[in-house]
């Protein structure tokens, strides 16, 4: 059982009543999502009256895609890939109510966001396990092509989300204490669609293109939508009489989580600046990343770096990569043509100094307290791959991870002025989308009879 000492577990399974099941919960307006005719955002409602384990809660679909047939007398299909990351690649915003009160800003790119984080946080063996089963974390070149739909078909969960959903504590949450919880789901466009060009290699370009394909004909659909979760009953009512106890005693329960803010910009070159503006009772890590907006010369623009980003196009080989080979390119974090770069919070400059390319790394490696740990890791397995596929430079201003202390910077008297600069210089100064996050801390205090207020 997750976050439960191990001294508790024996006295758990000793109480009288005991018990822990896993639900399933049916979405309350569509089962089907995507850009297939299909519509792009889903509701579903947590179980009222019981005590659900957070980080258990999983989406179920079966994911499709539609690609280009074949033109007359030609093997020149292009065949529509699931992404890397599965269903978490397709969501473009993924937002949590309590009796309409929202708990977050519903950020869009949630897929970024996710992508951003996984890629300096997450551990090679997990995701060249667990997620790998469960998603779609290395792509791989079809064995055959269907052609009927020119795409792919798979069974895929989602769990581990971002912000109150899997991010918040306790891990087992009791919404008997609260207004009815909803997750709302919003799908992105076909962009972090990959495809294949039939008679070649995967991440290769055909010798001659499909005159039907343009770079956005590619179509997706999530099927047979619905959620699990894990609830537990304790039937002695001790558990519900504790917190019923603790809320009479102190006026409310604090239930702090994450919540990003992204903010995004466009710049004719590597050199340029995003600024955005936060209120925040923690302001707890900053981070950055670009992605290509041009279309790619290789006279000019190396091949690690993908043609724009909101066209489908093959997968991107990753440089150097010892975790997995390709990737989305829509995804295709570079840091092609940046020479420096520095960020401000109300202009006081973090880190001191305008840092290399290089160097965010290993703030990254700081940052998840990684330094001195010799079993942790990340997706990152080069330098090469770092500063062409994946370059997120990251600023830690929290102590901790640990989402119970709030030891980020406070920014609550004041909506704090947010800076990300880039230098650049030599080749590769083409232009980019460039995006900002500021990860922080919220609060939803609990109070008698349902009573919620949500502290940022």
């Amino acid at each position: 059982m997750m976050s439960v000492p191990d001294s508790l577990r024996y006295y758990m399974s000793t109480l009288t009543g005991y018990s822990r099941n896993t639900v399933l919960l049916n979405t309350l307006n569509q089962n089907r999502l995507g850009t297939n005719s299909a519509p792009s955002l889903a509701r579903v409602s947590l179980p009222v009256n019981a005590i659900v384990n957070m980080k258990s809660i999983s989406c179920h679909a079966k994911a499709k895609t539609f690609g280009v047939s074949r033109t007359a007398g030609n093997a020149d299909a292009v065949v529509a890939l699931l992404p890397t990351r599965g269903i978490a690649s397709l969501i473009d915003r993924c937002s949590v109510s309590m009796g309409g009160v929202s708990l977050d800003n519903s950020s869009s790119n949630y897929n970024l966001i996710y992508a951003s984080k996984q890629n300096v946080e997450n551990s090679a063996d997990n995701y060249l396990s667990d997620k790998r089963v469960l998603a779609v974390s290395t792509l791989e070149q079809p064995a055959t092509i269907d052609a009927t739909t020119f795409g792919q078909e798979k069974d895929l969960i989602q769990n581990n989300w971002l912000g109150f959903t899997s991010e918040s504590e306790p891990t087992f949450f009791d919404t008997s204490l609260v207004p009815e919880t909803f997750i709302t789901l919003q799908v992105s466009d076909g962009s972090p669609l990959p495809v294949f060009y039939e008679g070649t290699t995967l991440g290769a370009q055909p010798a001659q293109a499909n005159p039907n394909f343009s770079g956005s004909e590619c179509k997706y659909e999530l099927d047979e939508i619905y959620f699990t979760c894990e609830v537990v009953s304790i039937g002695s009512g001790m558990y519900s009489q504790l917190q019923a106890d603790r809320i009479a005693e102190r006026g409310s329960l604090d239930v702090p989580y994450k919540t990003y803010q992204l903010f995004s910009t466009e710049l004719s070159s590597a050199a340029g600046s995003i600024r955005g503006s936060v209120s925040t009772m923690s302001l707890n890590k900053l981070s950055a990343f670009q992605r290509n907006t041009v279309a790619r010369d290789n006279a000019t623009v190396p091949v690690p770096v993908a043609d724009p980003w909101y066209q489908q196009q093959a997968p991107l080989q990753c440089a150097d990569s010892m975790s997995f080979a390709y990737h989305g390119a829509n995804e295709n974090f570079m840091s092609s043509g940046v020479k420096e770069w520095e960020r401000r919070v109300n202009n006081a400059p973090l880190p001191s100094y305008r840092a290399s390319p290089l160097e965010a790394f290993n703030f990254a490696v700081c940052a998840n307290e990684r330094a001195c740990d010799k079993q942790k890791g990340c997706l990152v397995g080069s330098q090469s791959m770092w500063l062409n596929n994946c370059w997120s430079p990251v600023v830690q201003l929290n102590h901790n991870d640990d989402v119970r202390l709030a030891s980020g910077m406070d920014l609550r008297s004041i909506n704090s002025q947010l800076v990300f600069n880039t230098s650049g210089t030599g080749a590769n100064q083409t232009a980019r989308q460039v995006f900002l996050l500021a990860e922080c801390q919220s609060v939803v205090r609990v109070g008698a009879n349902r009573a919620i207020a949500v502290i940022m």
